[in-house]
């Protein structure tokens, strides 16, 4: 078996020889797609199909991946033992050299972004936001102000937001490209696929004339829209040009094994990452009173009897958010939340902003029975912010709250939904110098499997989220039963 391997680096695609074994690198490129084919008079039948981006050349014995998976090769022919000897043939020219001067005024994280860029042909770079993307846009086409940027994105409508955010910062060093209509000035083009000039890898000069001068980089904002066919033929096209390709992805973007493999063929591994921040979000888990439940439930009957209908469960949810509410140190205590000199150290401290998240009006209803002072609003509500409400409290549904964001000190979710809500739906009002963000109560039902996989999956999403999830002490099932006359 060889050790010894020579990598030829070019534009588009690569060369290794000798041969490595496939089970060495074949997994980087290739993956299994899915799809339905018709199958006469039994309908439809499930194929599987290997797609592979590699080109094996067995007559000479080497092996072409695409170049911008070389740094995972490299990796993984490392990690096996082998001796690896890169021959670069890759020529950027003059354009590529970045401004010493616009980099001298740049921030020290931002000066190291500008490093990672000077020394990779591609990559993916992370940012937390539409935003922080636009700002890394600008930086780009500020820090190599010589270069020909083409920014191509899925729709018109992902083009008009884009151009919409850079054209207030760039003016007219940006363009979009329309159907019918040629952009003449500025060096950065945005190109939708509909516009029709996707697929001609050349730049027109502002007088008007294409002298097939090619591009120098390739943005893709939206590199996930443009994992499919066209989108891949276009970026294809570019690719065996002298150009650079970088996307931008969300932070630790959960991928399928097609998506990751796609996404480094098209613009190489991660370049750069967003530091991960300690989250303002916190979630405390309370474990409700047991319930015996018939075998044989299921849909609006198991929701019924899980959640809406149920009265121990019920009076547990509200009797937590009562005790926020009414900062009832002594309730508090039980569920085990932290005192400190007779406040709790929770957001708000004895007078929080609290809003109960219920799936639907009749669960709210139910909710409100227990809590005659407290406000109801659902979805076809007028839209009015869900903190101009009584101070007791809120009963908000899911579709309002996804509506209209929620701002409160403590949100206790009492909808039992496998759904949970973005983080920037939650907006946290209170500030203090011992007090968290906000706190999000969530209740560990073990009904039967199906809530127990409603439980797991709110989990999980918290944990994507990066939310901090703090297991709080079990209640006695005896301390359940809520004082209604407790106000």
């Amino acid at each position: 078996m060889p050790k010894n391997f020579q990598v030829d680096a070019y534009f588009g695609y690569s060369k290794i020889h000798p041969l490595p074994p496939a089970e060495w690198i074949e997994h980087l490129g290739a993956y299994q797609q899915r799809e339905f084919v018709a199958a006469g008079q039994r309908g439809f039948q499930e194929q599987v199909t290997t797609m592979s981006h590699w080109i094996v050349d067995s007559t000479s014995g080497t092996v072409c991946p695409p170049t911008l998976l070389l740094p995972q090769v490299l990796d993984a022919l490392e990690e096996k033992g082998a001796k690896v000897t890169v021959r670069e043939h890759r020529q950027f020219n003059k354009r590529h050299q970045s401004d010493h001067d616009y980099l001298k005024t740049l921030r020290r994280e931002d000066q190291d972004f500008a490093a990672c860029l000077a020394q990779a042909p591609g990559g993916q770079i992370e940012v937390s936001g539409f935003q922080e993307m636009i700002d890394r846009i600008v930086l780009i086409r500020r820090l190599y102000p010589r270069l020909r940027i083409s920014i191509l994105t899925p729709t018109y409508r992902r083009a008009e937001k884009v151009y919409g955010a850079l054209s207030h910062l760039l003016e007219d060093d940006v363009q979009i490209e329309r159907r019918g209509i040629r952009a003449r000035r500025g060096l950065c083009r945005i190109m939708p696929m509909a516009s029709g000039r996707l697929g001609r890898n050349e730049f027109d000069d502002s007088e008007g004339t294409s002298r097939r001068k090619t591009w120098d980089l390739i943005l893709l904002p939206y590199p996930l829209e443009m994992l499919g066919h066209r989108g891949l033929h276009t970026v294809g096209e570019f690719a065996v040009t002298p150009c650079r390709f970088f996307s931008f992805i969300a932070p630790r973007l959960e991928l399928s094994h097609r998506e990751r493999v796609l996404l480094s063929v098209i613009s190489g591994p991660v370049l750069h990452r967003v530091p991960q921040q300690p989250s303002p979000i916190t979630t405390a888990w309370l474990t409700p009173p047991e319930t015996r439940l018939p075998p044989t439930l299921t849909g609006r009957d198991w929701k019924q009897q899980v959640y809406y209908g149920n009265r121990r469960r019920n009076e547990y949810v509200t009797a937590v958010a009562r005790s926020f509410a009414t900062g009832d140190i002594t309730r508090l205590k039980k569920f085990g939340f932290p005192i400190e000199n007779q406040i709790p150290l929770t957001p708000g401290g004895k007078a929080p902003v609290v809003v109960i998240l219920v799936e639907s009006p009749e669960h709210g209803r139910a909710l409100e029975q227990h809590l005659p002072r407290w406000s109801l609003q659902f979805r076809k509500d007028k839209k009015t912010s869900v903190d101009n409400a009584v101070k007791r409290g809120t009963i908000v549904t899911i579709a309002r709250a996804d509506r209209d964001g929620i701002n409160a000190d403590i949100v206790i979710v009492a909808s039992g939904s496998p759904t949970t809500l973005h983080a920037d739906r939650f907006r946290p009002q209170s500030e203090g110098v011992k007090q968290m963000p906000l706190l999000i109560v969530d209740f560990a039902d073990q009904y039967d499997r199906k809530s127990i996989e409603a439980v797991n999956t709110r989990k999980r999403e918290a944990i994507k989220q990066n939310w901090t999830l703090m297991s709080w002490p079990t209640v006695s099932r005896k301390e359940v039963v809520e004082n209604k006359n407790h106000q």
